[in-house]
């Protein structure tokens, strides 16, 4: 553009094509940074989105609890005020009565006294002898104020309560006006009559008993009215029959997995101090005497970090360690001695191809078909290995087969097993609360479940294990948000969603007949649940927290179905007799 001595601007082509590439540009620039701009405010809507819902579920979940408890407060305080105005309406009655009767009888006693004295005027001099010398030397009469009561003593009080005035002696009136009588008579208020009321009346007198306890300090009144004081321990022995403690095994550090043998009374279970450890369990056939604590019978070592899942086959063992790698090991006799020398053919393999830690390790449940060794790590890749050859065979990312082309990690598997009703699907979790099902022939994905429902971007909320069960198309998650959801194999829905402990939820044991599974979690309480109604039938806490970590492992027994091994933070692993309900 040029302007002429007459102030006209002339346009040339050059100058407009100049002026729309600068328009463009500045217009390509603030699109840009709106772009951006748009994307940085969506980012923080969704973040503070999932916040509030965290918060909302969390104060829906506090106000449900405050209103439990506010309820079971006031039905408490109905129950007691109510057993507290009937013993006191009962106390007052019966003391009036005796008060009234006692009133009406010294009244009576003075009235014969004054008439005995009437009579003694006309009475003989040998009669006035014999009465004078039986007033020195009286005869013994019984001390009323130690009156023992019988099991026959509300016959006797009610034989007090229809006394009627009698003229024949004035020494049967002096008797009854006796205050050790009234004594007795109010020590036996509190004897229950109708035997069939005993369970109403020793729930009174615990709530009265405890109320007393906190005011005057009394522990003499710590006994039921129907005389049975243990009623409440009774209870309680009652409900630790269902559950007990058989054995008590431990390591020097956390316990993060365990797994039974599949035909032999065998446990093995793997450590942070980087040890794997096999333990004979022959002696629990023997219920004459439970053993607190025994030595294992061998002691794996070669991992360089802490051992965090194993596996146990027929012969062969496998374990998954925080060096990434896999090792497999011969499974030793069983009468091996107990401090023998090192045997070099016990280590097997070393199986390395991950790049971080190995969570979890599962070989195939047919083990004469199929030769497999599948293993999830944190590099985002699940594995699978022959077990014969010991060739890697497959990797698989989040989207299945792993292609040559690199891929940024989208999210690390957490757990995997196999989908019992069709063992060519295998079952993976994912940090990001998603679970997919892969085709091991093909590797590509073959279903993806919701799971993610309460997903908020956080690692507080992946699930920590999931479960095919052993009959039915059925997958349970465990979460750590404290959620158990169950998924439908079939239709690929979920079909329940419950909160199920007081802090995450770490893992779960089918029983072997499928009728119900176990469940731990950080809140150290492993809890029996019925997969039909849902319900929680049987719970326990036995292991300590350590740095806020319960329980980690739980695993029922394929052969022993009453026998349950859990392990926790606390170094420990325990093996319980349990009781089933069916």
């Amino acid at each position: 553009m040029a302007s002429s001595p007459n102030g006209i601007i002339n346009y040339t082509f050059p100058g407009v094509l100049h002026y729309l590439q600068m328009e463009w540009r500045r217009y390509e620039k603030e699109k840009t940074e709106w772009e951006i701009e748009r994307t940085d405010l969506k980012t923080r809507l969704s973040f503070l989105e999932g916040e509030r819902r965290g918060i909302e579920n969390l104060k829906v979940d506090l106000m449900r609890r405050v209103k439990m408890l506010e309820y079971a407060l006031r039905q408490e305080r109905i129950k007691y005020l109510q057993l507290q105005q009937k013993v006191n309406n009962n106390e007052i009655n019966i003391i009036d009565n005796t008060d009234n009767k006692s009133e009406s009888i010294t009244s009576n006693s003075g009235l014969l006294n004054r008439l005995n004295k009437d009579r003694s005027i006309s009475k003989s001099p040998a009669s006035i002898k014999n009465e004078e010398a039986n007033s020195i030397n009286p005869s013994p009469t019984p001390m009323i104020g130690y009156w023992n009561p019988s099991p026959n003593s509300t016959n006797s009080l009610n034989d007090i309560r229809n006394y009627k005035r009698s003229n024949d002696s004035s020494s049967t009136l002096n008797s009854l006006n006796n205050s050790g009588l009234q004594k007795s008579i109010k020590a036996t208020v509190y004897t229950p009559i109708n035997k069939d009321k005993n369970f109403k009346s020793g729930v009174a007198n615990s709530i009265n008993n405890n109320i007393n306890n906190n005011d005057q300090g009394n522990t003499n009144n710590n006994t039921n009215i129907n005389g049975n004081s243990d009623h409440g321990i009774f209870i309680k022995k009652k409900a630790q029959k269902k559950i007990v403690l058989l054995l008590e095994m431990n390591h020097l550090d956390t316990v993060r997995s365990l797994s039974f043998h599949h035909t032999d009374k065998l446990l093995l279970s793997c450590s942070d101090d980087g040890t794997a450890k096999l333990w004979n369990l022959e002696f629990l056939g023997n219920t004459k005497k439970n053993m607190v604590d025994i030595d294992p019978i061998y002691t794996y070592r070669g991992h360089m970090g802490p051992v965090l899942s194993v596996d146990m086959s027929e012969n062969v063992c496998y374990t998954g360690g925080l060096d990434s790698t896999i090792r497999s090991w011969k499974i030793p006799a069983k009468n091996i001695e107990l401090y023998s020398k090192y045997d070099p053919s016990i280590k097997q393999h070393t199986f390395e191809g991950h790049t971080d830690a190995v969570w979890c390790v599962k070989s195939h449940p047919l083990r004469d078909h199929y030769h497999l060794l599948a293993s999830g790590s944190s590099d985002g890749t699940v594995k699978l290995w022959d077990t014969e050859s010991y060739d890697l065979k497959s990797t698989l990312d989040y989207n299945g087969l792993l292609s040559n082309r690199s891929k940024e990690i989208e999210s690390n598997p957490t757990y995997l097993d196999w989908l019992n009703i069709d063992l060519s699907k295998m079952i993976v979790s994912y940090q990001n609360s998603i679970v997919k099902l892969f085709d091991i022939e093909t590797g590509s994905e073959y279903m993806k479940l919701p799971s993610a429902e309460t997903y908020d971007n956080t690692l507080a909320t992946q699930i920590n294990q999931v479960l095919s069960h052993p009959t039915m198309p059925l997958i349970i998650t465990a979460h750590e948000d404290r959620y158990i959801r169950f998924f439908d194999v079939k239709s690929g829905e979920c079909i329940n969603s419950m909160t199920a402990h007081l802090d995450g939820v770490t893992s779960l044991s089918i029983h072997p007949s499928g009728l119900t599974f176990a469940s731990g979690g950080h809140d150290s309480s492993i809890r029996i649940w019925d997969i039909s109604s849902k319900n929680c039938i049987q719970e326990m806490s036995s292991h300590r927290k350590k740095f806020d970590e319960g329980v980690w492992c739980v695993k029922y027994h394929p052969i022993l179905s009453n026998i349950l091994a859990s392990g926790g933070g606390d170094s420990t692993c325990k093996i319980y007799s349990i009781d089933q309900p069916f």
